[in-house]
């Protein structure tokens, strides 16, 4: 599945940040099929097809991670787009890591290409009261894409989310 190699390689590009415990939780959202547009209107084939895709990608990826205590799925039962990701991700976090302070936003498909201090990002918004949140810039560079994420002070300015990393 191409998402899911996407996925991995975001994932695996958190190497990037120094810093960051190996043990970081990882939880990852996955929205539901939109279905409320003209094509999917009296085409039960098409909306069969589509949520059965769904389904396997989730299947996938709970298999794909299963082994890895620190990854946590949530996937919805309906569209909520990338804001209800995002809340859904941030309420699930409140529930069961509480004492999170920080939280790394990545999308599916633009993983880290160089090292990020983590350690001093933290410094920075621990020090700084104005700073709430830092945004590392979705820049093309001979065909390399470096990622489009948001590090969000607990409850600062909150933008992308299809993966969320916790900082705890």
């Amino acid at each position: 599945m191409v998402c899911g190699f996407l996925l991995d390689t975001v994932i695996n590009s958190t190497w990037y940040l120094i810093g960051l415990s190996p043990t970081t939780p990882i939880v990852i959202t996955v929205d539901h099929v939109r279905l409320d547009d003209e094509q999917h209107v009296n085409n039960a084939s098409l909306v069969s097809s589509k949520l059965m895709q769904l389904d396997q990608y989730v299947s996938h990826l709970m298999e794909r991670y299963s082994l890895n205590p620190h990854v946590h799925i949530l996937a919805s039962v309906r569209h909520i787009h990338i804001g209800g990701s995002v809340k859904k991700g941030v309420e699930f976090i409140d529930r069961v890591y509480p004492n999170t302070k920080y939280i790394y936003q990545l999308q599916h498909d633009f993983p880290f290409i160089a090292d990020v201090n983590h350690v001093a990002l933290t410094e920075v918004i621990d020090r700084h009261e104005e700073v709430n949140w830092i945004r590392f810039p979705n820049l093309v560079i001979h065909w390399i894409v470096i990622l489009d994420v948001v590090m969000s002070c607990r409850y600062g300015s909150i933008r992308h989310c299809q993966l969320v990393l916790l900082v705890m």
